[in-house]
């Protein structure tokens, strides 16, 4: 009994200490979260759509302390909710938004979960939802930029539940994108043949 109260008292302090933390922004943490604030009264608006993209951070250093914070704090609790306003955004941003995920996606290189595991979703959703945007900008990017790209929107445990990634690879072999379809390809074969994340 005595350890069970400690370790309700633990988890208490825990999540008491971790919201507090909202109160003590970084200066990135807050513009980003000024951004998101104003968006939400003004979702219409495209200029408040434009600043949250460009206020939303591609720096890897600066994203992850905003949504990956070791320590739970800063927007961590609601970096799905930052990533997939980011997201939804394409739809009249469309170049901007997936400039930004790629560049995300290329400095991240690994999997981890949570903020970064949301930015590998949204990222393949873009891909499978603006095909033709998607494809104009990896296109652009050296071979060792598209290679880490791929081999990160790979990198899932289970293909069979990722629709995105199948759907985009239909999309590049129905367009006759040969030899990004094989550099996918090779990427989902290579990741089926690997131990799943923390093994």
């Amino acid at each position: 009994m005595k350890h069970l109260k400690l370790i309700l008292i633990f988890i208490v302090s825990f999540n008491l200490s971790t919201y507090s933390q909202t109160d003590k922004l970084l200066s990135e943490s807050q513009t980003i979260k000024t951004s998101y604030d104003n968006l939400l009264k003004n979702l219409d608006n495209k200029e408040f759509q434009k600043r949250y993209i460009v206020d939303f951070p591609d720096n890897i250093e600066i994203f992850k302390k905003v949504f990956q914070s070791p320590t739970f704090d800063q927007l961590y609790m609601d970096s799905h909710l930052y990533i997939f306003k980011l997201a939804e955004l394409s739809k009249n941003f469309s170049d901007l938004v997936g400039d930004k995920l790629i560049r995300l996606c290329i400095g991240l290189k690994k999997w981890d979960a949570d903020a970064i595991g949301h930015i590998q979703h949204v990222t393949m959703g873009y891909a499978n939802s603006n095909y033709s945007d998607f494809i104009g900008l990896i296109k652009k990017l050296n071979n060792q930029d598209l290679n880490t790209l791929v081999t990160f929107l790979a990198d899932v445990e289970n293909h069979s539940a990722y629709g995105d990634y199948q759907g985009f690879m239909n999309k590049l072999k129905t367009n006759m994108e040969t030899e990004l379809f094989d550099s996918f390809k090779k990427a989902k074969e290579l990741r089926i043949s690997q131990k799943d994340h923390g093994f």
